[in-house]
């Protein structure tokens, strides 16, 4: 055997032993089965499964309502920030503000501001005020 032949061997060999550690963790972990799920998803649903089937239907249930361009801000979502950084990102062109036009209401039912009044509903706990 040649050197040329040696050396090739030992790179298919390294490729393999690289290709065994990177695929190994998604059989081990079961993280193959969230993949190819995933895989099959449309572009709204792998939004839904990754912000939350109930957080991403507000979130498009408000997009929709308040128009592009629209000012906002969001409360009920100060707790989480990695969910409200999806809902500013999903949001988008609409700006978070401090001094809205609207205020989009998830998950606290009751919440009233002076200045603002219901604009729309999407259930007790989710609903939007516009400024008044």
């Amino acid at each position: 055997m040649n050197t040329r032949n040696i050396i090739r061997i030992l790179i298919v060999i390294w490729i393999a032993v690289w290709a065994l550690f990177l695929v190994r963790p998604y059989f081990k972990k079961g993280l193959w089965k969230e993949y190819s799920a995933l895989m099959r998803l449309s572009l709204d649903d792998k939004r839904a499964f990754v912000a939350g089937h109930e957080l991403y239907g507000f979130i498009r249930f408000a997009s929709g309502s308040i128009g592009p361009h629209s000012s906002y801000k969001i409360i009920g979502l100060e707790d989480d920030p990695l969910s409200y950084r999806r809902a500013v990102y999903y949001l988008y062109p609409n700006i978070d503000r401090e001094d809205p036009e609207f205020l989009l209401v998830y998950g606290k039912a009751g919440v009233s501001y002076e200045g603002y009044g219901l604009f729309k509903a999407l259930t007790d706990d989710e609903y939007i005020l516009r400024k008044i």
